[in-house]
């Protein structure tokens, strides 16, 4: 298993890209799959590293996160030699 320390060290800072997940929780309009592919490599471009994509949340319900499998999939197939991974939660 993997220290904390070693994942987080103390001497660095740790950005985490959250808006694709928390960001859109609550919003009324969404920006399509195209502007979240877009705001990833935006984001990477700017030099973020870690994203959390989106949430597995019933699609009925949020349906701003129905293709949280193909972001995941579309961030996956960057191929971003540095990135630090994705995460999705499920709520």
């Amino acid at each position: 298993m993997t220290r904390v320390q070693d994942v987080y060290p103390a001497d660095k800072v740790s950005l985490r890209e959250v808006g694709l997940r928390d960001g859109l929780q609550l919003v009324k309009t969404f920006p399509s799959t195209a502007a979240k592919q877009r705001w990833l490599r935006d984001e990477y471009g700017a030099g973020v590293r870690h994203f959390e994509v989106g949430s597995f949340l019933p699609a009925k319900t949020f349906p701003q996160f129905a293709d949280v499998r193909g972001e995941g999939r579309f961030y996956r197939d960057q191929n971003y030699q540095d990135n630090q991974g994705e995460q999705c939660d499920l709520n």
